[in-house]
């Protein structure tokens, strides 16, 4: 296996006196996946359960439409950690 180092830098987009439009987050993360390595790759996207608060429909779905016809698959993993299971139901509604 073969590891390299990489530098990267937080980019910020908004803020806390808005709120972003939809067509805005989509570029946005359209953008930034553009920018990495993924065409024909497999690509682990990892979330956060229904205690923390996101827009994670709308993330998900901008990342998913970045992804389409360049990844090989997409996987998500619900960070769980000492919280407990979600049921299908909850997962769904979770994640949109």
């Amino acid at each position: 296996m073969t590891t390299t180092s990489t530098t990267t830098q937080a980019i910020r987009l908004g803020g806390p006196d808005g709120v972003l439009d939809p067509a805005e987050v989509a570029a946005f993360v359209h953008e930034q996946l553009g920018a990495q390595d993924l065409d024909g790759r497999s690509v682990c996207i990892l979330v956060p359960d229904a205690t923390r608060s996101c827009p994670l429909p709308l993330l998900l779905s901008a990342v998913h439409g970045a992804l389409a016809g360049r990844a090989t698959r997409s996987t998500t993993i619900v960070a769980l950690g000492t919280h407990a299971p979600m049921s299908d139901d909850a997962l769904a509604r979770h994640l949109g």
